[in-house]
């Protein structure tokens, strides 16, 4: 529970820990969403939201479709669309392939 308050994730008691979604690093997002998908295909928006990446990493929902544009703006992904209920975005990468790429996109940005 102190790490919870240490990093600033969420407050305890006795009898009860309250944490809050937050954000995270676009670079450290990149490579869970590789981990969460590592072979290149097209995945709908809810199996990312709702899955492991929200909620143990408690990485805010809309923060993390703000991230899928990023990582299509840096090349990292294919593709992404919102078209009526149909939200989806195309890895283009396997995991072996993404974690170079990854690495060489976090030297060249800025923390």
């Amino acid at each position: 529970m102190r790490s919870y308050q240490l990093y600033g994730l969420g407050t305890a008691n006795r009898t009860r820990l309250n944490v809050a979604v937050r954000e995270g690093s676009l670079v450290s997002f990149a490579y869970v969403l590789h981990l969460e998908f590592p072979e290149p295909g097209m995945h709908a928006f809810e199996k990312l939201l709702d899955g492991p990446m929200h909620r143990w990493m408690l990485w805010d929902q809309q923060w993390m479709i703000r991230q899928l544009y990023r990582l299509r703006e840096a090349g990292l992904l294919s593709k992404v669309s919102e078209i009526d209920r149909m939200r989806q975005f195309t890895t283009r990468y396997t995991l072996a392939d993404a974690v170079q790429r990854i690495v060489a996109f976090a030297k060249e940005s800025p923390v």
